[in-house]
């Protein structure tokens, strides 16, 4: 289940595909990057950062990679009793949460990633391709009432209710 198409998420996917009975899940968006090998969006590069991250991205690519199933908003997958995704564009265009309602987790993807102290932060700059639309999809993710959030980068968040930045 790919949250969405970074290089990050992905680069391993072309391994782990083909080398068992793996079945990839992926948005629309998403999923045409991935079957490209590429991201979804460009990357907001400004000052130094244009030449370091410019190298990495003449040498370093994710092999295209066949999805199996593209979601929508609300699609319940059969696994652990029944996992839901959740359209929350921002980070990328076409970015996904999947959220297990039997036991309040949600897995935030980087729409929201978290610090060594426990804090949800939205995710800004210049990996993010429309900050307004990551804000409409952490209200959206705060409306679940998730009690744990797992981030794409950082350590797991309980008590996550308490700790979502939705006014922002």
């Amino acid at each position: 289940m790919i949250t969405h198409a970074d290089l990050d998420h992905v680069g391993g996917l072309d391994y782990i595909k083909n080398r068992g009975d793996a079945h990839v899940y992926c948005s629309a968006i998403e999923a045409d990057a991935v079957e490209t090998g590429r991201q979804s969006r460009e990357l907001k590069l400004r000052g130094l950062f244009k030449y370091p991250f410019g190298i990495v991205n003449l040498f370093v690519k994710a092999k295209p990679v066949k999805v199996d199933n593209r979601l929508v908003d609300g699609d319940i997958l059969p696994v652990l009793g029944g996992l839901q995704g959740v359209e929350t564009p921002g980070h990328t265009p076409g970015h996904i949460s999947l959220f297990l309602p039997s036991r309040g987790v949600l897995f935030a993807g980087d729409s929201l990633r978290s610090d060594t102290s426990g804090n949800l932060i939205v995710s800004s700059g210049m990996n993010t391709w429309e900050e307004f639309e990551v804000r409409r999809s952490v209200e959206k993710k705060a409306k679940l009432g998730a009690a744990t959030i797992c981030p794409g980068h950082g350590p797991i968040v309980k008590n996550a209710r308490e700790k979502l930045p939705i006014h922002i």
